[in-house]
């Protein structure tokens, strides 16, 4: 399955998360 991508989804929504806050 692709958890890679999920990888990528998390990790993403957390950088976004950093730069917000």
């Amino acid at each position: 399955k692709d958890f890679g991508l999920i990888d990528k989804v998390i990790s993403s929504r957390e950088a976004a998360e950093g730069a917000l806050a």
